[in-house]
């Protein structure tokens, strides 16, 4: 089960919808950002743009996704930031 709690100590990406997206950096782990709605939580890898741990309600799942989507490659910039214990850059929101 995901600790929602210690999701929410990673770097947040961005914010939409009452879905956060965070970013954290784990040596050995594909790149992935974690999506927390309400008391749901998902793991996203960012290059295959699907769930590998967690979910949330559908919804939510189409509007992460979307947001990925539109932002894959800042969100590996982050990632890449976070590699390296930097901050990183906040992303826009999904609208």
């Amino acid at each position: 089960m995901i600790d929602i709690q210690q999701i929410k100590t990673q770097r947040k990406l961005s914010e939409f919808y009452d879905i956060s997206v965070y970013v954290d950096y784990v040596k050995g782990e594909k790149p992935f950002v974690m999506a927390v709605y309400k008391d749901f939580a998902a793991k996203f890898l960012i290059e295959d743009m699907m769930v590998i741990e967690g979910a949330v309600p559908n919804r939510q799942l189409k509007l992460v996704l979307a947001w990925l989507s539109l932002h894959e490659d800042e969100v590996m910039e982050n990632w890449l930031l976070a590699k390296e214990n930097k901050p990183v850059e906040p992303i826009r929101p999904l609208v």
